[in-house]
Order: structure tokens, then sequence, then C-alpha cells
């Protein structure tokens, strides 16, 4: 798994202030020298994240991991290497990681719409959904595709 260079740092520090570590032995123990469970770090990031306050969302290591590739794609790390950086050999498997934010949804939006104007061009307007809901319930037709109409 790729890390940071301070990460390596630390965990190169940690294992030196450890004693000899054996490629077999765990790198995570926990207090007793036993290796780390995935609950474990779940654990750990859920009394974090109580620590810090965070009380509406549901936490584990999984979401974190979720959250990272967020992070990456909207910092604009194609997606071959938030890939890689996840550990997976195909880009089938990034798939679930694929959020789309709110924000997004919004610009996509009005992407479309500049997009539209500059193929349909003026004069043009987009009717709000709620006219056009408002209209259909008073029985005149009403085109389902963008309720677009001419001026």
């Amino acid at each position: 798994m790729p890390l940071s260079k301070a990460l390596g740092a630390a965990l190169h520090g940690w294992v030196l202030a450890r004693g000899a570590v054996h490629p077999d032995e765990p790198l995570l123990v926990n207090s007793e020298g036993k290796r780390w469970h995935r609950a474990s770090l779940s654990n750990m990031i859920v009394r974090l994240a109580e620590t810090a306050g965070v009380t509406r969302l549901r936490v584990s290591a999984h979401k974190v991991r979720h959250t990272a590739n967020v992070i990456s794609r909207l910092a604009g790390t194609d997606a071959a290497t938030r890939g890689r950086l996840l550990g997976y050999s195909s880009l089938r498997s990034l798939e679930r990681y694929e959020h789309v934010m709110p924000h997004e949804l919004h610009q996509a939006r009005e992407d479309q719409l500049a997009a539209l104007r500059q193929y349909v061009g003026e004069p043009f307007r987009v009717e709000p959904e709620s006219t056009a809901l408002e209209r259909k319930r008073e029985g005149e037709t009403v085109k389902e595709d963008a309720q677009i109409r001419d001026r």
C-alpha cells in the first residue's frame, strides 16, 4: 500500500522503537502485543469521531476509505490512481466508492443547461418543474422531455 513520505518516516521510527520486527509479525498491535483486527480499527475510528464531536453520521474505518476516495477525486486524482491507492487492480472495483456530492450534481445541471443553450441557441427558457406540474393537473398537454418552451 502506498504511503506518504511523512507516514512512512513515522512508521519507520515506530518500528525501530519497537525493536526488530520480523516480516511475518503484525505491524499494528494492541497493548497486549497481539495483531489488530478490523473491528479494533473501526472501534478506534468511532472513538476518534466521538471525541471530535461527530454524532450525526455513522462512522467506520470503511467509511473513511470511501471518504478518502471522494476527497481524492475532488482533488483531481484520476480513477486509475485512486484505484491503486485503494489497492485495486481493476477499475470496476472502484465503482462502489464513487459517490457523487450534492454540489457536483448542481454543477452538472448548470453545465447541462449551458450546453443546451449552446446547442439550441437563444431564445429559450426553462419552465420550472412546479409550473409544468400545475399545468399538467389542469389538463394541458406538457411535453415530458425537459419542459423547454420557445418564448
